[in-house]
């Protein structure tokens, strides 16, 4: 069991990955003084990302007394207990390239009141459903989490959560799904045959969000195989051979950059285009979800270093999601923002992350 003793506290939760882009250590200057206040980080690092784990050591040496690292990997029952045990939960994060936030619709399931920055989906989804703020900016961020006391305030925004949550479901985002699987094939099949792929499996938030998606496709007259790959230079291979003996009507790829590569140093999906072009040889339909989507001018938002890596990095992402977009039938995207970064492209449909929503069981 994981749970947070709040001892009469304000208690602020932000659970995830642990890394720099998270904004972590701004909160410890707007919870500064804050004696009714507690504040937990729980989760870990990617131990391959050595910023990451420096990031961390740092955040620890100057964590204010009201602040509780829980340093370990959480799976998802153990972060919908401690979310749930939690009174809000603060996204303070200060860039985001990722197309949808599984953190996000984890802590909307559970009900939960949210502090999130001014950026990417969360202003899309959350203006008037959150308190919003500039994580950049101490004291908005202290203001709004002093605002969250209020019992009535916080209660509206539980109750905002609610209904972002419903309206987000697995089943109703099953349901667009299904629409668009449909829209791509030329007849009707009996059942459709369903391939949802992703690297990793549990331990990789897009891994749980390729096993969630498969399960609730599944509840319509659907068959759907899950397809985890371990190794990402495998990839094609594997896809390709268990293709032959499935035969998939369609391939659902769950895209993101720094799981889909062909040498260490090429961490932008290369690997994933043996499949895309050897999948040809099948009658089979590619939808693409793109987990993440770099607008062309993302990398050069901070400071002119690594010059080399950056215009490399740059222009192999640019390449692989045009050859990527072209391949694919339909691409879906979390966010309008997303859309509007492939040039409203008439492949690319809008469909927001899914939120599960049943109770999590307290002890």
């Amino acid at each position: 069991m994981t749970e947070v003793q709040n001892k009469g506290k304000l208690t602020l939760i932000t659970p995830g990955f642990i890394s720099p882009f998270k904004g972590i250590h701004l909160v410890f200057s707007a919870i500064d003084g804050l004696n009714d206040v507690q504040y937990i980080v729980a989760g870990s690092v990617r131990s391959e990302l050595s910023a990451h784990k420096a990031y961390l050591a740092n955040i620890k040496k100057i964590a204010p007394s009201n602040v509780e690292i829980i340093e370990k990997f959480f799976s998802i029952e153990e972060f919908r207990e401690i979310i749930a045990s939690s009174d809000v939960v603060v996204l303070p994060y200060l860039d985001v390239s990722q197309s949808g936030s599984g953190i996000l619709h984890l802590s909307l399931g559970i009900g939960k009141p949210i502090i999130a920055s001014k950026i990417g989906e969360f202003v899309e989804l959350l203006k008037g459903n959150a308190l919003l703020v500039d994580p950049f900016d101490k004291n908005e961020l202290r203001i709004a989490i002093l605002k969250m006391k209020d019992q009535k305030l916080k209660q509206f925004y539980e109750s905002r959560a609610r209904e972002l949550a419903s309206k987000t479901s697995w089943t109703n985002i099953s349901n667009e799904h299904l629409k668009i699987y449909q829209g791509i094939l030329k007849k009707t099949y009996s059942p459709m045959r369903i391939a949802i792929v992703s690297t990793f499996g549990e331990r990789c938030g897009i891994g749980e969000y390729a096993s969630f998606l498969a399960n609730a496709v599944g509840q319509h007259d659907l068959e759907v195989l899950r397809i985890k790959i371990l190794k990402d230079w495998k990839f094609g291979i594997t896809v390709l051979k268990t293709a032959e003996i499935f035969r998939p009507h369609i391939v659902h790829i769950q895209f993101e950059y720094g799981l889909f590569k062909c040498f260490p140093f090429f961490q932008v999906g290369s690997s994933i285009l043996l499949f895309y072009l050897l999948s040809k040889l099948f009658d089979t339909k590619i939808v693409t979800t793109l987990h993440t989507v770099y607008n062309p001018h993302y990398l050069w938002r901070k400071k002119w270093k690594n010059l080399i890596s950056r215009i490399t990095g740059t222009f192999l992402r640019v390449f692989f999601m045009k050859i990527i977009t072209s391949i694919s039938n339909r691409l879906i995207v979390h966010t309008k923002e997303a859309k509007k970064s492939l040039a409203y492209n008439k492949k690319v449909f809008v469909v927001r992350h899914g939120t599960l929503i049943e109770n999590p069981q307290m002890g």
